[in-house]
């Protein structure tokens, strides 16, 4: 669990540091599935810059 709690920890450091994070929160998307999957995107991205 903890391990799981660093990578999620993880990811949210490199979006802000990147000015992903803040791309996201300001979204003003009215439905949680545009804001959900605007999360999956980013996240996706991130790993796939990672490989």
């Amino acid at each position: 669990m903890l391990r799981l709690l660093a990578g999620v920890y993880s990811l949210f450091r490199r979006w802000q540091r990147a000015g992903v994070w803040q791309r996201i929160v300001t979204r003003y998307d009215k439905l949680a599935v545009r804001y959900e999957t605007t999360i999956l995107i980013a996240a996706l991205n991130d790993w796939l810059t990672c490989l």
